[in-house]
């Protein structure tokens, strides 16, 4: 079996600002799931209800809005326990930061 590189950043912490919310270096990478575990691990994460998807041309760079082809604000509406993909949209960012409704801690896979 042929098997992609692949990583799991097992924790990221997540704001609600976009200036504290935890970069996520996503330019190796074509694809990938937010796990929102159950309420104890990782702490907060059962508060999370919604992902806004910001993107940089650079890692540590300046941090923009992100918007699909059809100009709509990349959020996706989320529920702890569920693993939801990362939006097509995002593929092409070097790095990516998430904003969520309340603070929590999520794990990250990434695939290539």
């Amino acid at each position: 079996m042929l098997e992609r590189f692949s990583v799991t950043i097992p924790t990221v912490s997540l704001t609600d600002a976009i200036a504290t919310t935890e970069e996520i270096k996503f330019g190796n990478y074509t694809g990938g799931f937010v796990l929102l575990k159950n309420a104890a691990s990782p702490a907060g994460a059962a508060a999370v209800t919604s992902l806004t998807w910001w993107i940089a041309e650079k890692a540590g760079g300046t941090f923009h809005p992100a918007y699909d082809e059809d100009g709509t604000a990349i959020v996706q509406t989320v529920a702890h326990t569920r693993a939801c993909a990362i939006p097509a949209a995002i593929f092409g960012a070097v790095a990516a930061k998430i904003v969520v409704n309340a603070a929590g801690t999520v794990a990250i896979t990434l695939k290539a």
